[in-house]
């Protein structure tokens, strides 16, 4: 019998998704499977990949196409992994599910509320004409809910790179990055939902970028968020830069002014960081030590590269993920991850 699960991931390679896991005693699933082949239909091309813990252990994935190559209206796909390892069968268009969703997606984001967990908030950036959409899915109904996001004039780029987490008193955070976007000195912004549905009536700038680099203000190529575990239960926002630099901001709660700086790791050398995906975990079911988990797309001598890291030791220390796991025949250019939580 293997070892309950404790990290999903789910990455883009040739534009489909392939899937792995890390189990609770430290080894993986022995490749990765491609999660297209598991489906009766063919979504086209993917883009961008986002992917949330469920309940009974299955795990639910949502995917775009390109808004300017692909179809138009651009769809948001959805699926399936359940507790048993199958998955759905066929892949859900939710245009045809959900109405009034945009015609463009860019991005997309995905989490779990951990205050009530049969709900899974989603997000996505619209193309056209800018600005955010929100819905969130009961598990336990199987229904779709939208809102407007009730923000001020939006006026801040298109959202890019975006990433949500829910804090312990089950606000919706959502923050993004308008990739070759500058204002004000500022690329990166945040808003929030509370918990009776109230957004709040503006953005958040995050700091600039203090990198070793250049005195420059780099864009970010990548936004992450996940909630960090322990008494304080801040938020740790990481990402990539317009020049693959990987940065960390310390975990804060609002207001955001912990500016990003450089994260010193190891085990990588002359590497371009492209996407990278972090989870805290809940610490209850393993060691302290160990509650941290990230992964990213890199260019360290090859393009497409995953690395991985599984301590919270600072600086992180990566390993190439083909060590221990077969990888597709294809680079990477998405990396998402659902850690395990109660």
């Amino acid at each position: 019998m293997p070892s309950p699960i404790l990290v999903h991931l789910v990455g883009i390679a040739n534009a489909q998704l392939y899937h792995t896991i890390e189990y609770l005693d430290g080894t993986f699933q022995p490749s990765f499977g491609n999660v297209n082949q598991q489906e009766s239909n063919d979504p086209g091309p993917l883009t961008d990949v986002t992917c949330s813990w469920g309940l009974n252990q299955d795990l639910h994935v949502f995917a775009i196409n390109d808004p300017n190559t692909g179809p138009s209206p651009s769809p948001m796909w959805y699926t399936v992994r359940n507790s048993d390892g199958s998955w759905q069968p066929s892949f859900t268009n939710l245009q045809q599910q959900i109405p009034n969703m945009p015609q463009q997606i860019m991005s997309i984001t995905s989490c779990p509320d951990v205050t009530a967990s049969q709900i899974i908030h989603v997000c996505a950036g619209m193309n056209t004409p800018g600005g955010l959409w929100y819905a969130y899915y009961n598990l336990n109904t199987r229904t779709w809910t939208t809102e407007a996001v009730t923000t001020s004039s939006f006026g801040v780029g298109i959202p890019e790179r975006i990433d949500s987490v829910v804090d312990s008193n089950g606000s919706l955070h959502v923050f993004f990055s308008a990739a070759g976007f500058v204002k004000d000195n500022i690329s990166a912004w945040h808003t929030s939902r509370s918990p009776q549905g109230q957004w709040q009536p503006g953005f958040d700038p995050i700091p600039p970028i203090n990198t070793d680099s250049a005195s420059v203000i780099y864009t970010l190529e990548a936004i992450r968020a996940t909630l960090v575990n322990g008494p304080s239960l801040g938020i740790q926002l990481f990402g990539t830069t317009a020049i693959g630099e990987l940065i960390v901001a310390n975990p804060q709660i609002n207001p955001w002014n912990a500016p990003f700086t450089d994260q010193a790791t190891t085990g990588l050398t002359g590497t371009v960081f492209t996407d990278v995906a972090g989870t805290y975990l809940d610490a209850v079911t393993i060691p302290p030590s160990t509650v941290f988990r990230m992964c990213a797309v890199a260019n360290g001598g090859q393009p497409g590269q995953l690395w991985y890291d599984n301590t919270t030791v600072d600086p992180l220390s990566f390993f190439p993920l083909a060590d221990y796991v077969s990888m597709p025949p294809y680079p990477f250019s998405k990396i998402a991850i659902a850690g395990f939580h109660q």
